[in-house]
């Protein structure tokens, strides 16, 4: 499986339960969380793929002017 824009790919998902210690409310002890791991390598291509993303930011910065884009709902 690919991860977005082909920059990596999964190598390992996994999960592991960790006991934690807590206190809360005047209440000591412990806990059980779930703890997610995932590894990701680069995926074959990733270098084609970051030099083909620089050159689109490149293009968008230079039709922007090196403005950097902002949600419309943004006061100037």
């Amino acid at each position: 499986m690919n991860y977005r824009n082909e920059y990596a790919v999964f190598k390992e998902i996994r999960t592991q339960t960790i006991t934690m210690d807590r206190k809360e409310n005047d209440k000591d002890g412990q806990a059980k969380k779930a703890k997610l791991f995932i590894k990701l390598v680069k995926h074959e291509d990733f270098q084609k793929n970051y030099d083909n993303f620089e050159k689109i930011r490149a293009e968008n910065d230079k039709a922007t002017g090196g403005k950097k884009a902002t949600p419309a709902n943004e006061a100037d």
